[in-house]
C-alpha cells in the first residue's frame, strides 16, 4: 500500500501463516522522515497497553534507520469507517463503537504529560491563511471552485476572539485520528495505527479530526450532527462524553468554533493532497456544505454575543 507519506507492506510467513507489518517512511521535501520517533512511540505505548480495557497500538518488533523501515505487528481486524457504515442506521450499536473510540483516545492522551493553557496563539487558523499565502495556486484553485472561504475565514476570525481564552488540555497528539485509523481486531482490542508519533497539541484536534470524518458521512445525505444538538442520535454528544475531561464540559461556542476551523483546514488541505476527480469533486461538495452551516450557526450565535 503506497500512500504519500509511507509505504505500508504486508509480509507473510509460508511456514507459520504469521504476517509482520513493514512501514517505509518516505522522505520529505525538506529531507527529513521520523522512522525513528515513530518506532519509538509504537514502543512506548505498546508498553503501557490496557489489555483489560482493550486499547494499544500494533506491537513493535524493529526498526531499520537505513531504510527508514519500522517492522511491527500485522493487525487482523475491521477499521472503523467499515463497521460505522454497516451500523449507520442503528444509533445504539454505533454509539457503542463511537464511545470505544473515545475511550481509546483518552487512554492514548493519558500516556504523555498533560498541561493545560488557553488557546490565545495556539488556535491554527493562521496556517490556514498561510497556506493560502504560500501557494499561489491554491489560493486560485480556492477562488475559482469555493468562493465563500475567504468569507467563512472572516467568520473564523470573528469567532476566534470568542475563544482565545478558553482553557484546554494540551497532549502528544496522534495527529490522524481518523476512522481508518483505527480498528478493532479478531481479539476484540481497539488498535490505534497510523500516528504520527511526534507534535504536541490541544486534544480538540484529534477530537475535531474523528468529528469530523464522522459528519463526513452523515452530510452525504445532507445531515450535520454537529448542529443536531439535541438529537438522541448525536454521535458527537456519544463521543464527547465518552472522552470525558474538559472537552465534555465545554461551551457550544467555543467547540463549534474549533470544529469549524477543522472543516476549514480541511477544505484547504485538501487541495494539495487530493487528485481532481469524483472523489475529490465529492470531498469538496460536502466539506463546503458543512462549512457553509457551521458558519451560519457561528455567525448566529455571534450576533447573539453582547
Amino acid at each position: 500500500m503506497v500512500r504519500r507519506e509511507s509505504t505500508v507492506c504486508r509480509l507473510k510467513s509460508a511456514a507459520s501463516g504469521r504476517s509482520i507489518c513493514v512501514k517505509m517512511v518516505h522522505l520529505k521535501p525538506n529531507g527529513t522522515e521520523n522512522s525513528g520517533s515513530l518506532f519509538a512511540a509504537l514502543c512506548h505505548y505498546h508498553a503501557r497497553s490496557d489489555h483489560q480495557a482493550g486499547f494499544t497500538v500494533p506491537q513493535p518488533f524493529g526498526w531499520v534507520p537505513q531504510h527508514r523501515a519500522v517492522i511491527m505487528e500485522w493487525v487482523e481486524g475491521l477499521n472503523f469507517n467499515d463497521i460505522l457504515k454497516r451500523e449507520r442506521w442503528s444509533a445504539r450499536r454505533r454509539h457503542e463503537h463511537i464511545r470505544k473510540a473515545a475511550g481509546w483516545l483518552r487512554w492514548f492522551h493519558g500516556q504523555s504529560e498533560m498541561e493545560t493553557s488557553s488557546l490565545v496563539k495556539r488556535i491554527k487558523l493562521k496556517s490556514i491563511v498561510k497556506t493560502l499565502n504560500d501557494h499561489p495556486e491554491v489560493d486560485a484553485a480556492v477562488k475559482a471552485h469555493d468562493p465563500a472561504l475567504r468569507e467563512f475565514l472572516e467568520v473564523a476570525k470573528k469567532a476566534s476572539k470568542q475563544v482565545v481564552a478558553t482553557e484546554m488540555d494540551f497532549v502528544d497528539l496522534h495527529g490522524d485520528f481518523k476512522l481508518t485509523n483505527l480498528l478493532i481486531a479478531s481479539n476484540g482490542h481497539i488498535v490505534g495505527i497510523d500516528f504520527k508519533g511526534e507534535g504536541r497539541g490541544a486534544i480538540s484536534h484529534d477530537i475535531c479530526r474523528f468529528l469530523s470524518d464522522l459528519d463526513f458521512h452523515h452530510n452525504v445525505v445532507g445531515r450535520s450532527f454537529a448542529l443536531e444538538e439535541t438529537s438522541p442520535a448525536n454521535d458527537f454528544t456519544a463521543f464527547l462524553s465518552a472522552y470525558g475531561g474538559r472537552m465534555a464540559k465545554l461551551g457550544r461556542e467555543p467547540f463549534l468554533f474549533l470544529y469549524f476551523l477543522t472543516i476549514l483546514r480541511g477544505l484547504v488541505h485538501q487541495r494539495r493532497k487530493f487528485t481532481s476527480g469524483i472523489g475529490f469533486r465529492l470531498r469538496q461538495a460536502v466539506m463546503r456544505r458543512l462549512a457553509k452551516k457551521l458558519s451560519r450557526e457561528v455567525t448566529r450565535r455571534l450576533v447573539k454575543t453582547p
